[in-house]
């Protein structure tokens, strides 16, 4: 990656640290499979899962703290008396709330897909229509309930830390999916409270009455599979353009059942994949089906390519 800066009246420019993917401007819209009954070959069920973080991960509270407040070291707490604080559970933990996961998943679904962009009222599925893209379908849309559903996602240890970030540029609109770089964290001023690279979370996330292609596509947007050989990896929460929030995710357990059993509380009909090499197949046999006319191919290697990992892009400091 080009680390090639810019001279300019407003000072030294940094190398953009993002592209984007194209956005769709004719996305199919189709009757939405609904949540009452089973539609053809369609599967319920939960994923269990757990994410790493693969760089420093911020999700913002909303608040900056007095730091005396915070379970940090005594060393931070004396050096930064107010601190930009991560966004904490009832019980103490740090927790990313579902609405997070599941808005960065659909973005990436949204850019792999014949989908709107749902930020994007001039091309979205934003009133009540008949008919609905993938990805409205899929993750809902105004009278439409989604049929995924994430919990939100706890840390299962306690180890937090404050970094010195740059501070933050609003973002601007823009007529396609805005994805930022993976790579090495910047420095700045700012005291900002994360978890640091290496931790996990667990979370679950329901689905009912998806299509395997469905599935697949969703495994696709989390990055579950490498693409021509190149692994990619998404990014959370806050300081994105600063190279916070690359994380990994990996399926734990699978317990999938028909709706008809669910309707009928059958317990007995539920598949349980609990070895790693059975949900290994699951996962490919879901990425097949997607993969077979279901994804937009160069979409999803244009993803791929901006979210690749390792890469050893720099995040810039400054202004960009």
């Amino acid at each position: 990656m080009s680390q090639n800066f810019r001279g300019g009246g407003r000072g030294e420019v940094g190398p953009k640290p993002f592209d984007f993917v194209e956005a769709n401007t004719q996305p199919v819209r189709e009757t939405p499979i609904f949540h009452d009954k089973q539609q053809g070959k369609t599967v319920s069920g939960r994923f269990n899962l757990h994410l790493r973080t693969l760089t420093p991960l911020h999700i913002g509270s909303g608040i900056t703290e007095l730091s005396s407040r915070l379970s940090i070291s005594q060393s931070d707490k004396n050096s930064f008396p107010l601190v930009i604080s991560f966004m904490t559970g009832a019980e103490g933990k740090k927790i990313i709330p579902g609405s997070s996961l599941k808005g960065a998943i659909r973005a990436a679904y949204e850019a792999i897909t014949r989908s709107c962009v749902s930020t994007d009222r001039r091309n979205s599925c934003f009133r009540p229509k008949e008919n609905y893209c993938p990805a409205c379908r899929l993750f809902g849309a105004m009278g439409y309930l989604s049929r995924v559903r994430f919990s939100e996602a706890l840390q299962t240890g306690n180890n937090v830390e404050i970094r010195r970030l740059p501070h933050q540029f609003s973002p601007r609109n823009t007529d396609g999916r805005k994805f930022y770089f993976n790579g090495k964290p910047a420095t700045g001023e700012a005291p900002v409270e994360v978890v640091p690279e290496g931790e996990e979370f667990v979370f679950n996330l329901d689905f009912e009455n998806l299509q395997p292609q469905e599935i697949g596509g969703l495994l696709l947007a989390m990055a579950f599979v490498p693409i021509d050989g190149q692994d990619f990896r998404l990014k959370l929460g806050g300081y994105k353009p600063r190279g916070l929030g690359t994380v990994e995710f990996s399926l734990e357990r699978v317990e999938l059942w028909s709706t008809v059993a669910s309707l009928q509380y059958d317990e007995s009909a539920t598949e349980l994949f609990t070895v790693s090499s059975e949900i290994e197949g699951k996962i490919k046999e879901w990425v097949a089906l997607a993969r077979n006319g279901f994804i937009l191919e160069p979409n999803l290697k244009k993803l791929a390519d901006i979210l690749k990992y390792p890469n050893d892009f720099i995040a810039p400091s400054g202004i960009y």
